[in-house]
């Protein structure tokens, strides 16, 4: 039985998507906010992109839990916004939590500032979660 490539030839050009390659060359980025909040609080995390860089943010990962087992059966409501300086770019919310890869990248450019923010929408105490992935490159 052959094995290797499918057209049996020992060498080959393997094509990698930007995020693949970004993560292999360690120029991936992940920024994290997290903390427990109630109604309408939030947790921010904010990030400069530096001189000759461009920053891309391709996915949007949440998650929300009651503290009290009391509220565990109720509705773990959030919310997650980006922002570059005071432009809001995306918002989406879920219940317990969400994930979204964003069909059209959002793009930081250099020297902007980036604010990953997530809110707890829901009437008790909640640990709430926001996780923004992507990857930078030299401009």
């Amino acid at each position: 039985m052959a094995k290797g490539r499918p057209d049996f030839s020992p060498t080959a050009v393997d094509v990698i998507l930007r995020p693949e390659w970004a993560a292999q060359e360690g120029t991936d980025k992940q920024f994290l906010a997290e903390d427990v909040k109630t109604y309408r609080q939030l947790v921010e995390t904010i990030y400069t992109v530096p001189a000759g860089r461009k920053l891309i943010i391709t996915d949007l990962i949440g998650r929300a839990f009651a503290t009290a087992a009391a509220n565990a059966d109720l509705n773990q409501i959030m919310e997650i916004t980006c922002f570059t300086d005071t432009t809001e770019l995306v918002i989406v919310g879920g219940n317990g939590g969400l994930a979204v890869t964003l069909s059209k990248p959002l793009v930081i450019l250099a020297g902007a500032l980036f604010s990953l923010r997530t809110y707890c929408n829901a009437n008790h105490e909640m640990n709430v979660a926001a996780l923004a992935s992507g990857y930078e490159y030299v401009v």
